[in-house]
């Protein structure tokens, strides 16, 4: 806002400024692989992403845990949501936590950030990579790690964490392709940022990841 005196004939004008949307964040403290509506004041990231999905957001039950004791701004929830992860769950350098799924691929389709919180590029993991990062999913050869799909005005961003242990399950598209990752995000887009794949692999294409239709930022 600028304000001039009056004295030259000039009145106030006010300057829109950019809009900072308070956003809501999710706080991961389980490493479970688990889903359930029942209200026990544990958040997975398999909850988290259903939440930013809009498919449920469990009810307050007065007198016992919350699981959206876990979410800051909840009434925002729905508009670029932040999935981040309590430090419970990191491991020591070259050791990181792991979040071991077991119910298949998890299917991200709003815009959301998922922040993995954990990347020190001059730390030495124990395979001799430089780098490592704090958390790990590791889908155990069954799955892939994501499943992204979004509409052209969406933005999903995906950093700070490690991939292992994905399969692209099935031959065909996009079943045969992107181990880790497979987005399709109708001319939206995909921003990866200081991301580790290890260990995955496709029946088709994209040993750790698939792409298309989108724009694909790589930080």
């Amino acid at each position: 806002m600028r304000n001039r005196n009056s004295r030259g004939g000039r009145r106030a004008r006010f300057e829109a400024l950019e809009d900072r949307r308070v956003l809501a964040t999710l706080t991961i403290n389980s490493d479970a692989d688990a889903f359930s509506n029942v209200n026990d004041g544990s958040l997975t990231l398999r909850e988290a992403i259903d939440i930013v999905n809009g498919d449920y957001l469990p009810a307050d039950i007065p007198g016992s845990p919350d699981d959206r004791e876990q979410i800051d701004n909840v009434s925002l929830l729905g508009t670029n949501d932040r999935i981040v992860f309590d430090s419970s769950l990191f491991g020591a350098p070259g050791t990181p936590g792991s979040i071991d799924l077991i119910h298949g691929e998890l299917e991200v389709e709003q815009s959301v950030v998922i922040d993995g919180g954990g990347y020190d590029p001059a730390t030495g993991m124990d395979d001799g990579l430089l780098g490592w990062s704090k958390l790990t999913i590791d889908a155990g050869g069954l799955s892939r790690a994501y499943n992204i799909y979004v509409g052209a005005s969406d933005s999903v961003t995906v950093k700070e964490i490690s991939m292992t242990g994905g399969n692209s399950v099935g031959g065909g598209t996009p079943g045969g392709a992107g181990g880790a990752i497979n987005a399709a995000i109708n001319h939206g887009e995909l921003i990866l940022d200081n991301l580790q794949f290890l260990d995955n692999s496709a029946n088709r294409w994209g040993g750790a990841m698939a792409v298309s239709a989108i724009t694909l930022i790589a930080a």
